[in-house]
C-alpha cells in the first residue's frame, strides 16, 4: 500500500508539471507519468518514445480518422467470447505462412478506415485462394480517396461498401502520396462479394481470417512499445480503426495490426486486452468475404537488369550498413519481392545489421534510398532516364556490396553488403 501510495504521489507531482516547459520536456513528463500509472496499475505493458509519441495533440488526432456515428436506436449485439477452434491465433504464422501483408504507415491523415479495410481484404484474398504469394498490395488511395473520403476521417461502411461495389486497385495503379488512378483501373480492381457483423469474432478469425473493428484511443498508447495494452494514463484522442489478426486467450488478448509504420509498436503490431477501448462493446467487429473464385491481384513484373540481386540459395537474407558519407540520405527500402522499410538512416545505422527475411533460390531482390532531393532505385530500369545509382559489386556465392551514389560518380554516398545464407 505504501509503494502504491507513493507511485500516486510520483504521478500527481508529474502531472502538475507537464503543462510547464518545452515539448520535450513536457513528452518526457507524459512519458514517465504513463510509466508509473502502468506500474501502479500492476500492468505488464510497455510505454518509450515511438515515432509518434512526441507528435502534437492535433498531430495526433491526425493519425487517427475512424467516424463512428451509429443510427439511432443502434445496439451493439452481445459478443461471444468463447473460443471453441483454438485457444490461440495468429495469422501470421498458420500452416507455416504469413497471410498478413506488410505494415504501412497512414502518415498525417485520418486515413485509418481505408487502411484497416485494405489489410483485412488483403489478408482474405490470400486465405480465400490458399496461397499467401504473390502478395497482394492494394491501394489505400484507390479505396478512401477514390471513395470520396478526406483527412478528416471516414466510416466502415462506406469504405466496405465502396469495396464491394467499385473494388479496390492495386498500389501501382494509384500510390497513397501520388496521383490516380491508373487509366485502366477498371481492368485492376479487386472486390469483396459482401460484408457483414459478427458476434462470434474469435471462431471467424480461426476459421476464416483477420476481421476489424474500432478502438477509443487514448494518449498514452501513442507510446506503446509492446505487451498487452490497457488503458492507464492520458486524455481520449479519438477514434481509430484497426485490423484484428489474431487472440491469445492464454494472455487475454487480441493481436492487432496497425498502420503507423513499423517504428511504433511491436514492429508496427500490437496486443490488446479484451474487453478495452469499446473493442466489441462499443464498435462492432466487421468481416469481409470473397467470391469462391478470387481474382488472382495483379503481379508486378519480375525486375530484372543492372542493381538487381538474384538469389543463388534459400535462406534468410541480412544487409549490413558498411558506411554513410551522404547525410541527405533519410531512409532505406527493399521494393522486391515485397514493399517494407529497411531503416531510417542516420549516423547510427553504421555497423548495423537488418534481417531482411527469408527468400528463396531465384528471388530477385530490389532496393531503394529515399533522399532530401528524391527516390533513387537499385534497379537503373527503374530509375528517370535509366540512370544508374548503385553499383553493386559481387564478393562471392550470395554476398554482394551495394555502393550508392546519389549524384556524381563516386559510388560511396552510402556502402552496404548483403548476405543470404
Amino acid at each position: 500500500m505504501l509503494r502504491r501510495a507513493l507511485l500516486l504521489l510520483v504521478v500527481i507531482v508529474i502531472i502538475s508539471s507537464i503543462s510547464s516547459g518545452s515539448t520535450d520536456l513536457r513528452s518526457a513528463r507524459e512519458l514517465k507519468a504513463i510509466q508509473t500509472m502502468i506500474s501502479v496499475n500492476g500492468h505488464s505493458w510497455t510505454a518509450n518514445h515511438t515515432s509518434v509519441s512526441d507528435l502534437s495533440p492535433a498531430e495526433k488526432q491526425h493519425r487517427l480518422g475512424l467516424i463512428w456515428q451509429p443510427p439511432t436506436g443502434f445496439r451493439l449485439p452481445y459478443v461471444d467470447m468463447t473460443a471453441t477452434v483454438a485457444s490461440a491465433w495468429d495469422w501470421r504464422n498458420t500452416k507455416g505462412a504469413n497471410w498478413v501483408t506488410p505494415i504501412k504507415d497512414q502518415g498525417d491523415c485520418g486515413s485509418c478506415v481505408g487502411f484497416a479495410t485494405v489489410a483485412t481484404i488483403e489478408s482474405a484474398v490470400e486465405i480465400s485462394r490458399g496461397n499467401p504469394k504473390p502478395t497482394p498490395d492494394l491501394s489505400e488511395a484507390d479505396l478512401f480517396f477514390g471513395g470520396g473520403a478526406s483527412c478528416n476521417g471516414w466510416q466502415f461502411e462506406s469504405a466496405l461498401s465502396r469495396a464491394q461495389s467499385a473494388g479496390i486497385a492495386d498500389e501501382a495503379c494509384w500510390p497513397y502520396n501520388g496521383d490516380g488512378p491508373c487509366p485502366d483501373r477498371a481492368n485492376r480492381v479487386t472486390k469483396i462479394t459482401s460484408w457483414k457483423t459478427i458476434t462470434n469474432p474469435k471462431d471467424w478469425i480461426a476459421t476464416n481470417g483477420p476481421i476489424m473493428t474500432g478502438m477509443e484511443v487514448n494518449s498514452d498508447f501513442f507510446d506503446y512499445t509492446g505487451g498487452v495494452y490497457t488503458y492507464d494514463y492520458g486524455d481520449f484522442m479519438g477514434n481509430h480503426a484497426i485490423c484484428v489478426i489474431g487472440y491469445d486467450d492464454t494472455q487475454n488478448c487480441w493481436i492487432c495490426k496497425n498502420s503507423w509504420g513499423t517504428s511504433w509498436g511491436e514492429d508496427g503490431y500490437f496486443k490488446i486486452a479484451y474487453g478495452e477501448c469499446g473493442m466489441g462493446t462499443e464498435f462492432p467487429f466487421y468481416v469481409v468475404q470473397m467470391s469462391s473464385t478470387p481474382p488472382t491481384p495483379p503481379t508486378p513484373p519480375v525486375p530484372s537488369g543492372y542493381g538487381v540481386i538474384v538469389l543463388k540459395k534459400s535462406g534468410p537474407v541480412n544487409l549490413k550498413v558498411q558506411s554513410l558519407k551522404n547525410a541527405h540520405i533519410r531512409e532505406l527500402d527493399i521494393t522486391n519481392p515485397a514493399s517494407k522499410q529497411i531503416s531510417k538512416v542516420t549516423s547510427s545505422v553504421v555497423g548495423r545489421n537488418f534481417n531482411l527475411g527469408t527468400f528463396n533460390t531465384g528471388d530477385s531482390l530490389v532496393f531503394k534510398i529515399i533522399t532530401d532531393s528524391g527516390t533513387f532505385s537499385s534497379a537503373r530500369s527503374s530509375n528517370a532516364g535509366n540512370a544508374n545509382h548503385m553499383y553493386l559489386l559481387p564478393l562471392g556465392a550470395n554476398r554482394w556490396q551495394m555502393r550508392w551514389a546519389v549524384s556524381g560518380n563516386k559510388f560511396l554516398d552510402m556502402v552496404c553488403s548483403v548476405t543470404g545464407s
